[in-house]
């Protein structure tokens, strides 16, 4: 991959080419229109007072070298891209090389960035590009590592909505990069049927709840899938005759879920519905980590949201190296 200047321009047409991960839906705008404001706020919290900064009081200002940020643990890279950005942000002159493209598998002593530049913003940035590349890369490996124990099965691994407030753009296309699939964005992005919305509506069905949120869908133009939560199989019946696009099953046992898959299944050859991938879905959520997921995957439900892809996805070790001009490791 081509060594780069961090200006935006060449920025998001780099990361057109070759750094996002393949089948990406996130374009390098909405990537950019994400990034942008965090970057902005990190920098500011992270060095109100520029000329207070630790490296500028100590490193001479016009002291060049070289900086490579090294993986110390196996996992998968996430935020390559954003490197450059946050590069930008401290000091337009810094060039960047990112050694591999988002998705990509990586060991640990891997080198996975090089920035090339002035040593004072390097270092001062530092701190910054560790803290965004560290949660994305954490969030990919952990998807990734859910993903690798649903081998087998049909089973797709969706993340949640359980994303860190202004993070979520970055939280989701880090799931993507480990082999995720995404629920939906926001809550416009689809209708859910949930259990506080059955409580309230007790007096009509699940049925006829689907009905009258796909009616004012058509009314309103639009196209969004329709999801149907239930915690208790006796639920599932309505549900089924909803047709909604998912039925969620709410933190049921994996003896509930298979189950809950022979009850779709016996109702789907009862309706003559014959299709590869007919709907309703199942979809297995809460309670599911790594230690389970292959378990709930091998019931046979379609798919498995997980909320700890992104509330608690460990951050992947990495570390910031720093060459100086004829000096070397420092």
């Amino acid at each position: 991959m081509a060594l780069m200047a961090a200006n935006k321009e060449q920025m998001m047409g780099k990361m057109q080419q070759d750094l996002l991960p393949i089948g990406c839906t996130f374009t390098p705008a909405d990537l950019y229109r994400a990034a942008e404001p965090l970057i902005k706020l990190a920098v500011k919290e992270d060095a109100p007072k520029r000329q207070l900064v630790d490296s500028r009081l100590i490193v001479d200002l016009d002291m060049k070298g070289e900086a490579r940020i090294l993986a110390n643990a196996q996992g998968i890279l996430a935020g390559g891209w954003i490197v450059p950005l946050i590069a930008h942000s401290y000091d337009p002159k810094l060039e960047v090389l990112v050694h591999f493209r988002d998705g990509s598998a990586v060991k640990a002593g891997d080198l996975l960035v090089t920035i090339k530049g002035h040593v004072a913003s390097i270092v001062t940035a530092e701190r910054i590009f560790l803290n965004f590349l560290t949660r994305m890369c954490g969030i990919a490996t952990l998807t990734n590592r859910c993903v690798q124990a649903c081998a087998g099965t049909l089973a797709v691994v969706t993340d949640t909505r359980k994303t860190l407030p202004g993070y979520r753009v970055l939280d989701k296309y880090s799931v993507q990069a480990g082999g995720g699939k995404n629920h939906r964005m926001h809550l416009c992005d689809g209708v859910m049927i949930k259990d506080n919305h059955i409580s309230a509506m007790h007096k009509i069905t699940i049925a006829q709840m689907v009905e009258r949120v796909r009616t004012a869908l058509r009314k309103q133009r639009r196209y969004v899938p329709i999801w149907v939560e239930i915690d208790r199989l006796e639920q599932l019946p309505q549900a089924l005759d909803g047709r909604p696009d998912v039925i969620l099953l709410d933190n049921m046992s994996l003896q509930q879920l298979r189950t809950a898959v022979q009850m779709r299944n016996d109702w789907f050859a009862q309706m003559k519905i014959d299709a590869p991938r007919p709907t309703p879905l199942l979809e297995a959520s809460g309670g599911v980590d790594l230690s389970n997921i292959g378990d709930v995957a091998r019931t046979g439900v379609d798919r498995i949201a997980v909320g700890a892809l992104t509330h608690s996805a460990p951050g992947l070790d990495l570390t910031l190296e720093l060459i100086a001009e004829g000096i070397g490791p420092l």
